[in-house]
């Protein structure tokens, strides 16, 4: 496998300098070298959000690629990730994963975890697409069966249970999360006893835990169950930094900013060079900003001056 870690640095040093036609280049052509390293995919996203961000520009590179008339499923890939950076939004990011996905199925096993991380992107956009919550779904599916994980399967039911709320006219969410829930049933079985806040949450009464993960963002009570696993297991494992971003998702879910961003730094902490982490970071002081302008907006006061410093803020960061 190719060594990257000097071009991913160069990539990494031009998104802090803001120069993101160089960190999108870059990451390009990294993708197009080892499609399977999902570090690039992090940085070309977030380059291509930043930069999205910062007034949509296209840039110098803007008006290169994007299209692909090729059959080679790795250059349609390629095309799909260019034409994700120049407009990172919710068809973008779903055409992109679909091409991750076909090379995954033509046995590039690695492109499985980049179709993810690419549905997720656009799942994370909050604007429902019925197509997006399906594959994604499939992805997380594919997964499980992969590797057993419950996790992956409980993931997988609740993008269709989203999916029918949103759509419940849906032909086939339901009977396919139903079907799903008896995979998950029997992979519980095979559990051990004493696992962490996962294996808890999929070993006791499945339907029920699996509702409680789907509504993780909707109820408090739920929020503080799942909690309570993941607390206990911190306990036992400090530095386990997937649970401290556990722990930072749930209560950013829940407008708990402050908590939110004191766990995430606890798993950066841990590991500093994480960009997932230090873009959720990024995202929940931009969240906590946005709920308190909100806030005051409602009592009446003049939020002008705080909106210009939440764009500048956006900016920034």
């Amino acid at each position: 496998m190719v060594d990257l870690s000097k071009h991913l640095q160069r990539a990494r040093q031009a998104l802090e300098r803001r120069q993101y036609d160089i960190a999108l280049e870059v990451c390009q052509e990294c993708q197009e070298i080892d499609p399977t390293n999902l570090e690039n995919y992090q940085i070309l996203i977030d380059a291509a959000k930043r930069r999205a961000r910062e007034g949509g520009k296209k840039g110098m590179f803007g008006g290169l690629g994007g299209f692909s008339l090729s059959r080679d499923p790795q250059k349609q890939l390629s095309g799909a990730i260019k034409k994700m950076a120049k407009g990172p939004d919710v068809k973008s990011f779903l055409s992109a994963g679909d091409a991750a996905m076909k090379v995954y199925e033509g046995g590039l096993k690695g492109l499985l975890d980049v179709a993810i991380l690419l549905y997720e992107e656009g799942r994370a956009t909050g604007l429902f697409h019925a197509n997006l919550l399906w594959n994604l779904g499939h992805a997380f599916q594919a997964r499980f069966q992969l590797h057993k994980k419950v996790d992956d399967i409980e993931a997988a039911i609740c993008c269709l249970l989203e999916l029918e709320r949103g759509m419940p006219t849906h032909p086939d969410a339901s009977r396919t999360a139903k079907s799903w829930e008896a995979l998950k049933s029997m992979a519980g079985r095979h559990e051990k006893a004493g696992g962490d806040y996962r294996d808890q949450l999929a070993a006791d009464g499945g339907a029920r835990r699996n509702e409680v993960m789907n509504r993780l963002i909707r109820t408090a009570e739920d929020v503080k169950e799942v909690l309570e696993f993941v607390d206990r297991d911190l306990k036992n494992n400090p530095k386990d930094k997937a649970l401290w971003q556990k722990k930072g998702d749930v209560h950013r879910r829940a407008g708990q900013f402050d908590e939110a961003l004191a766990a995430y730094a606890k798993a950066q902490e841990i590991d500093e060079h994480d960009f997932v982490v230090t873009m959720r970071i990024g995202d929940t002081r931009l969240a906590k900003r946005v709920a308190e302008i909100r806030a005051a907006e409602q009592a009446g006061e003049d939020v002008s001056q705080a909106k210009a410093e939440l764009l500048d803020a956006e900016i920034e960061e």
